[in-house]
């Protein structure tokens, strides 16, 4: 059992002796069982930037951590080298995320619209999120903890597109009412400004190839129905 006040006055005792790869590794774990950054720079008598790089650095693979040790990396390479990882993986964690966004508001259009009005749909409904985002006037809550997308989508569905009894409006709506609806709940759905700025890419990307029509499926002009 791992007993915390021990481990850091282990580590007081013997932080002058260690390199900072098992001073890192020491540091994780110390950090890990609760104790705050701030306190263990205070016990240790150092700052908390260089708690926090050490902690950085414990999170290198094995083999960078013996190239540390054995001198054919600094520390502050080390620590370059996690960060850089850790932004790339990022980077592909919203890829990802706007992947499944784009492929949802595609879907979505479709099926409440149609391709007819689908693009011009998403353009107008981004453009709106485009205008509240510059101006500062984007909604300042989040949707509920846990709630689903269908509940989100639910939720932000404009009053005059549901009938009396609460259901789907079976009349003629203006295209407009879809606009904000869509700019309503993706707004709420995709809270990561950067996925909502490269689903919207995406949906262009994949209305525009779902409304194209090779040439030669075309017909011609005057040719029977």
């Amino acid at each position: 059992m791992f007993k915390l006040d021990h481990a850091v006055d282990e580590l007081v005792k013997a932080w002058s002796n260690l390199d900072d790869v098992d001073r890192a590794v020491r540091i994780e774990q110390i950090l890990d069982a609760g104790m705050s950054r701030r306190a263990l720079a205070r016990t240790l008598g150092c700052s908390e930037n260089l708690i926090r790089h050490l902690r950085i650095a414990a999170d290198a693979t094995d083999e960078e951590k013996q190239q540390a040790g054995q001198g054919e990396l600094s520390t502050r390479q080390l620590v370059a080298i996690v960060l850089a990882r850790r932004k790339e993986q990022e980077k592909t964690q919203q890829q990802l995320a706007a992947q499944e966004a784009a492929t949802t508001i595609v879907n979505w259009l479709l099926s409440e619209l149609g391709s007819a009005r689908a693009e011009q749909t998403l353009d107008d409904a981004n453009r709106m999120l485009a205008a509240a985002e510059n101006a500062g006037k984007l909604p300042k809550d989040r949707a509920p903890k846990g709630m689903s997308l269908d509940g989100i989508i639910a939720r932000c569905r404009p009053k005059d597109l549901l009938d009396d009894k609460g259901g789907t409006h079976d009349g003629e709506i203006p295209g407009a009412r879809y606009d904000l609806w869509l700019y309503r709940w993706e707004y709420y759905a995709f809270p990561d400004k950067e996925v909502r700025h490269e689903a919207y890419r995406l949906a262009k990307s994949q209305l525009e190839k779902h409304a194209w029509v090779p040439p030669f499926a075309r017909k011609p002009q005057g040719s029977a129905q």
